[in-house]
This record gives structure tokens, C-alpha cells and sequence, in this order.
């Protein structure tokens, strides 16, 4: 509550001092705090830049930011050290040009992809089958139960192909595709129609487009929107992950299968350190582990939300709740999932129910 808040940012200052609040809002004082963007754009001091704006998080407004604080910082020349500084240096020019330099492509491709923390494990031959399809194909869809890893497996083949990733989860129209594109794709966003501009922009350019969770927007027009990006584009690719085919002429599907038993363990593992520093596989917990990995039928959030479970459970134990009871693990949610629909099964599953129509509903619930 707003007691408790001033306590903790108020400390040893007046009432008042850092928030501002009537009956209808609460918000800070603007002139009690700064921002190391405002700074870096106040001092122009390059070594201010410790990295990208709110990584892992992907609001159109967010990459916008991104993208234009990245140019900033591309046109900074370096500061020399404090030490080194002299006289004659505080009439130099000045040390920031007019117009910051434009990122090449090939940053605006690596500023698309999302950026993950922990090791990607097995599907090395889904890799090598996906890459090699998108050289002899135009439109391939990798499909897939939600859980199953096709964004982590996408994310991963883009930066061994190269390709942009534009992220489609939040978007509930296919009108909304085309202005996520041009902001994966680093252009302005202007007034002019997204998709035209978008068109001009890849005109006679091989390009790969990877449009990640695409299953929402298909029956809005995304199927349609994906069939005329390829006719108006000869040079484009695109690689699209789905929980349900798009039915596009030329289409190429690959379905992602759950991982076997050996990947299965290994993640499992590996997501289980994280939480717990130094576990290992051993004589003691090997059938417990084999078991467990065996009952959640190799789906990645599936392991990824029960190894985040050890952290209060053993492997015996752990084995035993599932034999027992589900419904926790459904429930269970998972730090650092990249959206909603990951944070839990539950999550998983009720996305999965919301594109049922209505008639498709009415028949699984009865």
C-alpha cells in the first residue's frame, strides 16, 4: 500500500518528496529521480550504455525504444577517461553528430532475436532438418503442442541461418502483424500504410522472416496476409510457428515432436542446477528422475516447471505427487517465462481452448 511504499522510497525524506498521490492516482515526482536513458541522452557519455533497453520483454513500444536508443548510442563517439581530459578538450567539436547513424541490418536481426538465459538442449537434427527446408522452401511452418519448445528451436536456427524474429503472441488481429514487422525490421514507424512500407523495404532483397506464434491470427486474415507478403515478394522466406497449419499454397509443415527420453533428462537436469546448485544424476535419484521425465512425456515446459519444483521437493517426492495429483504442476508457474501463455500448463492449455470455436468447446466439454 502507499504507507509501505513511502517507507521504502520516502526514507529520511519528506512526505511527499518522491510520490505524488491525490484519490485518483499515485505516480513519482519527476524532479525526484532520474533515468539512466535521460542521462545518456543528457550527458551523451557512451560509457553510460550497459546494454539494451528491458531485454527479453518485446511491446512494440519497447522495441521502438530499443532500436532508437541503440542509434543513439551508435553515433556517440568515445569520451576520453576523467584523467585524461584536458584544457583544450572542452573546445572541441561537438561530439555527437546531427543525425545518429542508422543500424545496419544485421543489428536490427540480432536486436529481433529474444535472448534466453539457459542452454538450449538437444534437437540438433530438428535444427538441421528446419535450416534445410528453408533452403529449398518459401513458406515453412514448424507446428506443435504449446510446451513443445518451437520458439526456443526457431530462435535458435535464426542465429545459426540468420533471419529476423518478429514476436506475434500479444497480437490478437492479423492487423496487427505488419506493424510488428516493420518494428522487428527497424524502420520508422510513419504514417504510411506498414505493410507498403514494408514492401518497399524488402524489394528485391532475400530476406527470412521468422513469425512466431502465428496459431490466434490465422482465421483473422493471417493466412491470407502470409500468402500475399509471398507473392509480393519473390526473395522472402518465411518460417512460422503455429499450433495449427495455415493451409497456404507451397506451405511445408514440420511438426516438432517431444523430446526423447535422453534430451528429456538432460534438460531436466539442467533446469533443475538453476534452483538447486550442484544437484546431479545419481544411483539414488536415477528411476525417480527417469520417471518423471517418462510421465511428462518429454514436453519442455512440462520438465521446465517440475525441475523448478525441486527447489522444495525430492526427486521421490516429486515422483510421487505427480503419481497422485497433476493439478499442481498445471498451476505451478515459471519464473522468467516470456509470456503468459508459458507461465504454467494451465496457461499453456488455456490458450490452446480460447482458439476452439465456439461449437469445438461445447463438444470437448460434454
Amino acid at each position: 500500500n502507499l504507507s509501505v511504499l513511502r517507507k521504502q522510497l520516502e526514507a529520511g525524506l519528506p512526505s511527499g518528496s518522491v510520490l505524488v498521490a491525490d484519490r485518483l492516482s499515485v505516480r513519482l515526482n519527476p524532479e525526484a529521480f532520474t533515468t539512466d536513458v535521460a542521462e545518456l541522452e543528457r550527458t551523451k557519455d557512451k560509457r553510460l550504455y550497459t546494454g539494451e533497453l528491458l531485454p527479453g520483454l518485446w511491446d512494440d513500444w519497447i522495441i521502438e525504444e530499443r532500436y532508437r536508443i541503440e542509434a543513439l548510442v551508435e553515433g556517440l563517439k568515445e569520451r576520453p577517461e576523467p584523467a585524461q581530459a584536458s584544457a583544450a578538450a572542452t573546445s572541441a567539436l561537438p561530439m555527437v553528430p546531427t543525425e545518429p547513424a542508422p543500424l545496419t541490418p544485421e543489428q536490427v536481426r540480432k536486436l529481433s532475436l529474444p535472448h534466453y538465459l539457459t542452454r538450449f538442449i538437444g534437437r540438433a537434427a530438428e535444427q538441421e532438418q528446419l535450416c534445410a527446408l528453408l533452403t529449398e522452401n518459401r513458406l515453412v511452418t514448424l507446428i506443435g503442442l504449446g510446451g513443445t519448445g518451437k520458439t526456443r528451436l526457431t530462435v535458435e536456427a535464426l542465429r545459426a541461418r540468420g533471419g529476423t524474429f518478429v514476436a506475434l503472441a500479444e497480437c490478437v488481429s492479423a492487423a496487427q502483424i505488419p506493424g510488428r514487422i516493420r518494428a522487428a525490421l527497424g524502420l520508422p514507424s510513419v504514417e504510411a500504410n506498414p505493410l507498403e512500407q514494408i514492401f518497399f523495404a524488402m524489394e528485391g532483397r532475400p530476406t527470412l522472416l521468422a513469425l512466431d506464434n502465428m496459431e490466434q491470427l490465422v482465421e483473422s486474415g493471417g493466412a491470407e496476409l502470409v500468402e500475399l507478403m509471398l507473392s509480393q515478394l519473390p526473395e522472402l522466406t518465411l518460417l512460422v510457428t503455429t499450433r495449427r497449419a495455415l493451409n497456404v499454397p507451397g506451405e511445408r509443415l514440420i511438426a516438432l515432436e517431444p523430446l526423447p527420453k535422453e534430451d528429456s533428462v538432460a534438460l531436466f537436469l539442467d533446469r533443475v542446477q538453476s534452483v538447486r546448485p550442484g544437484f546431479s544424476l545419481t544411483d539414488g535419484n536415477r528411476s525417480d528422475i527417469q520417471a518423471l521425465c517418462t510421465g511428462l512425456e518429454g514436453i519442455p515446459l512440462a520438465l521446465e516447471l517440475a525441475a523448478s519444483r525441486l527447489r522444495a521437493f525430492s526427486p521421490a517426492e516429486l515422483r510421487q505427487e505427480l503419481q497422485t495429483r497433476f493439478e499442481w504442476l498445471a498451476r505451478t508457474g515459471l519464473k522468467g517465462a516470456k509470456d503468459d501463455r508459458h507461465r504454467s500448463l494451465a496457461a499453456a492449455l488455456e490458450w490452446s481452448w480460447r482458439l476452439l470455436s465456439p461449437s469445438q468447446q461445447q463438444f470437448l466439454a460434454t
